[in-house]
């Protein structure tokens, strides 16, 4: 059975959760287009700035040279750009994209809001398998995690539309669970 979704999907989560390569999975099967805010902010990022190190730059980089305010201004510019285009597509957000107050109004609109849930211990082995990353106290590494899910997890649960369990899931099930969610959702409406 071919679903074809009523909107565009958002794809939103904490961090190592899955949402680009479930998302483009996801993608992939649907026939829609796929998205990555932070290659959008990256494409933004090299537009506005220009000059020979820009074209280098990566979100990380971005991030640490023009700073938070500066991240988040180029996530809206491109969700804004994005909204533009019209037509169905599944867009990855950043993992911190729904903690951009400024950026909120703009989703809203956007599309369906799909939160995909993972356990913070999942997660939290998937990040700390990279090394402890900065946004992390490195001397109480899983307690600050902790912090930052409970936070997140909050914040996504209250603007999602369909919250999708992912319960360490391959690539295959999780698309596949998604897309059930999706069809359940739609076909209720």
């Amino acid at each position: 059975m071919n679903y074809i979704p009523s909107r565009p999907i958002i794809v939103s989560g904490i961090k190592h959760c899955g949402k680009s390569t479930l998302g483009r999975r996801l993608a992939d099967e649907l026939g829609l287009k796929f998205h990555d805010l932070d290659d959008l902010v990256v494409d933004l990022c090299r537009e506005n700035r220009g000059g020979p190190d820009a074209i280098t730059w990566e979100p990380r980089e971005i991030y640490r040279r023009l700073g938070k305010s500066g991240f988040q201004e180029l996530e809206i510019g491109a969700l804004k750009r994005l909204s533009e285009q019209g037509g169905l597509y599944v867009l990855a957000l950043g993992g911190g994209t729904p903690d951009n107050p400024d950026a909120l109004p703009v989703l809203s609109g956007l599309g369906i809001m799909v939160y995909l849930y993972e356990e913070a211990e999942v997660l939290f082995s998937r990040i700390a398998a990279r090394g402890i990353p900065p946004f992390l106290d490195e001397k109480a590494p899983w307690e600050s995690f902790l912090e930052l899910f409970r936070h997140r997890d909050t914040l996504y649960r209250s603007t999602a539309d369909l919250v999708v369990e992912l319960n360490g899931a391959d690539v295959q099930d999780g698309a596949a669970r998604i897309r059930k969610s999706l069809q359940e959702m739609d076909n209720v409406r």
